[in-house]
């Protein structure tokens, strides 16, 4: 088991593949690694490609700690991923970001733009509207109340620390600083510093963060490149593996 210490937490990590062309996996909410990138994990070209998956603090094998949620709690992430990253070396590397790993994305393509050569992104959002506040709650909710209710997660963490996880997550927006409209800035502000060729995918289908969230990266990202997924849902590179893994390597090797 491969673990580092960064900033005071063991973080664990693991490297998949030999290529040239670093890629580092950004989870979604609750997720780590293995949970949710397992197809892209076995599915790239592992001469072309080194994965490297991680569990952010406070999930998966990257506990203890236990996950806590301070309103910055996605800049913490993204810290600790660039933290991680130089201390195993890599001066330059892509990124994989998925829903929580999109915005946390951003940050780092913001805060490290001479070491980030590509990103590709889906399922995020840069900005939490009133709406989507409800939202989040409504599926917190759900998650936890539900005795149908079925996720990875759960069976992963048990149904104690899922609850925990769940819940705290939706009350940290509630955290944080909104604008005259309720709005809430998770990631905006770095948009328009990402300068890294980025790939943004939506599916259309996707209920958890609808379409304008992907317009609103793409329109703040120059040079951003947005594709529509006409059947694509939240989780599309789960739901469509062979196909996501196929344009995200294309995408990942183009010349610059």
């Amino acid at each position: 088991m491969s673990k580092l210490c960064v900033n005071g937490v063991e973080l664990f990590y693991q490297k998949h593949g030999t290529g040239d062309h670093v890629v580092l996996l950004l989870p979604g909410g609750l997720g780590f690694g293995q949970l949710h990138f397992t197809p892209q994990i076995q599915g790239f070209d592992k001469k072309k490609f080194t994965l490297i998956s991680w569990d952010p603090r406070g999930y998966g094998q990257s506990r203890p700690p236990k996950r806590v949620f301070p309103k910055d709690f996605y800049y913490i992430d993204a810290d600790d991923a660039i933290a991680l990253m130089e201390k195993l070396g890599y001066t330059s590397y892509s990124i994989l970001g998925w829903s929580d790993g999109a915005i946390v994305a951003c940050i780092i393509a913001a805060k490290q733009p001479n070491r980030i050569r590509r990103i590709v992104m889906w399922g995020g959002n840069a900005m939490c509207p009133p709406e989507m506040l409800q939202s989040n709650d409504n599926s917190s909710n759900s998650a936890c109340e539900d005795p149908e209710y079925s996720d990875p997660s759960l069976d992963y963490y048990g149904k104690e620390y899922f609850t925990y996880l769940t819940r705290a997550w939706a009350a940290s927006f509630h955290q944080m600083d909104k604008d005259s409209e309720g709005n809430i800035d998770l990631c905006s502000k770095c948009l328009p510093k990402v300068t890294a060729p980025t790939f943004i995918l939506h599916g259309l289908k996707d209920v958890s963060v609808v379409k304008i969230h992907a317009d609103h990266m793409h329109k703040n990202i120059a040079g951003s490149r947005l594709v529509l997924w006409e059947n694509g849902e939240h989780s599309l590179h789960l739901q469509f593996p062979d196909d996501f893994n196929k344009i995200a390597q294309q995408f990942l090797l183009e010349s610059s």
